[in-house]
């Protein structure tokens, strides 16, 4: 849920971005605006960005490119590593197969004898119980 969002429900009194502190936390802005957004959505799809400033939000996010991200926490819950990894035109269940691909591949890297993997994708995680 965006700080813009939880403003709306009362659980929040400002809705600035925790990053950029005086825009507005919105969908957009978590997703394309923000200078972390588009960090990130440089290092797994180069180009991305400046291929498509012009479109609509909408748009922009039918825009057939995929990629996953994933991250490790301890048993504290702290983080501990992350990934990203850009996949380009496939469904939503694809990349979620890659993204629980990558966190394997991640968890074998840092050492890991026991793990434990989320997805939203109930047909992946039906696939891996």
């Amino acid at each position: 849920m965006t700080n813009a969002n939880r403003t709306k429900r009362g659980l929040m009194e400002e809705p600035s971005c925790g990053l950029c502190i005086n825009t507005e936390e919105t969908t957009e802005h978590i997703l394309r605006c923000c200078p972390q957004a588009i960090q990130v959505w440089e290092s797994i799809m180069p180009g991305m960005l400046r291929a498509n400033h012009k479109r609509s939000f909408v748009d922009w996010l039918d825009a057939g490119q995929a990629g996953c991200g994933g991250l490790a926490r301890n048993e504290k819950g702290d983080w501990v590593a992350g990934f990203t990894h850009g996949i380009g035109s496939c469904s939503a269940e694809s990349a979620e197969a890659w993204a629980l691909l990558r966190g394997i591949q991640l968890a074998q890297t840092l050492g890991n004898v026991k793990a434990c993997f989320e997805s939203d994708s109930k047909r992946i995680v039906d696939a891996f119980s």
